[in-house]
Order: C-alpha cells, then structure tokens, then sequence
C-alpha cells in the first residue's frame, strides 16, 4: 500500500507531523496506480470501443448495392380493405359556349295545289317563335301549314305511286311524331302513307284535304 492512503501521520526530525492528504488526492493516486498496473487491458478496452463505434458509424452510412436495390423496391403486395359506400354515380360537366342563330333558311311552300289564291288568313307565328313538331307554322287559305322533322325541302307534292327521297323522309317524319306511314326502307308513297295524312291533319286538329280526282282509284288500285 503506498503512503498515500496511510492513516497514521508521519513526523520529521523536528518531531512535527506533516500535513495529511487530501481524500481527492489519494483517489487521484489510487486510480493512476490501477491504471499504471493495468495499461495494456486499458488500451485493449479503448480499442475495442473505438473499433465499436467505428463499425457504427461504417454500418449506418456505407449501405451495399443490395441493400440498396431492396430498399428501393417496392413492398411486397397485400390485402387492401376499404368500406364500401352505395350511392349514385355522376359526373357534372361544364362547358362554356354561345349560343347563336345560324344562317336563315328560305321557305316556301307549294301553293300550285290551291283552287285559290294563297292568302295568310291565320295563325301567323311572332317573330322569333320556336315551331317543333306536329306545330301549325301558319294557314294559308284556312288550310294548316303542319312542320313535320327533316332536311330535305319539300318541293313536291306527294301523291299515290310516287317515289324517291322525299317520301323516305316523310315516313321517317311521320314515325317519330307517332304516326305510321309505312316502312321508311321503301321509297315509295303508297296507301298506308296516304291515309297516315288523315291522321296527321286530325293530330293538328284539322280535317283531312279532299282528295284530288284520280287519287281513289290510285288508293283502290294500289291496295
């Protein structure tokens, strides 16, 4: 045991005590006396907790290729579950236009089956009046002037045995307000599409025309 961690107090050649350690200093003296002794397992420890750290610092930043390639792919697939709501599906457009008139379409009508004059006497639209199906445009010599749908401009007056694309366009018109006049595949104005007029004027609220001479025994004749 070394003097410094001796109790008793040595005296001089005068016969006075020396002065004691201090109980900091003896520790300080113990601790450099452990360490003196055991150098080289100090050294041993401080390499190995330099090594440790080390390896830390070596395993957090330094990431090998596979590692890397695994990290960024994506997880493996799972069961995903979500509530199901029931309801009504839409979808709400907007669209953002204007609106405006086209080109204005001359109209005329055919006046040549009138005994006489072609005079207005009724049912005069106003000015920017809308006219659909099945509507009265105007009367002219009492007589309806009925719109029916179509592109085709009527240029003739239809009549039993004729043919062509004007009377395809008079079955179509006559089918999508209702009535029939025949299958609009045949091009040509027979009974049926004769006595569907009948009830196209009734529609309107009109009596049917009288028919022209000749016009019975074309009807008798095609039946």
């Amino acid at each position: 045991m070394s003097e410094d961690l001796l109790l008793t107090e040595p005296q001089d050649s005068t016969g006075t005590q020396t002065p004691r350690r201090s109980p900091w200093r003896r520790l300080a003296a113990g601790w450099a006396g452990t360490f003196r002794r055991n150098r080289t397992l100090w050294i041993v420890a401080v390499a190995a907790v330099v090594a440790l750290v080390a390896g830390l610092v070596v395993g957090r930043f330094v990431i090998s290729p596979a590692d890397a390639a695994a990290g960024a792919a994506p997880p493996d697939p799972g069961l995903v579950t979500v509530p199901v709501g029931f309801g009504t599906l839409s979808n709400d457009v907007t669209i953002r236009g204007e609106v405006g008139f086209a080109d204005p379409v001359e109209v005329q009508i055919d006046t040549s089956a009138l005994s006489g004059p072609a005079v207005i006497t009724g049912q005069v639209p106003e000015a920017g009046a809308e006219l659909g199906p099945l509507a009265v445009a105007m009367e002219l010599a009492g007589r309806p002037v009925i719109v029916l749908p179509g592109e085709l401009p009527s240029y003739r007056s239809l009549r039993v045995g004729v043919s062509g694309p004007d009377v395809v366009q008079f079955k179509q018109a006559m089918r999508a307000v209702g009535l029939d006049a025949g299958d609009p595949e045949n091009n040509v104005f027979d009974a049926q599409a004769a006595s569907s007029v009948a009830q196209l004027y009734a529609q309107a609220g009109y009596p049917a025309p009288d028919a022209e001479d000749g016009v019975a025994e074309g009807v008798t004749s095609a039946e």
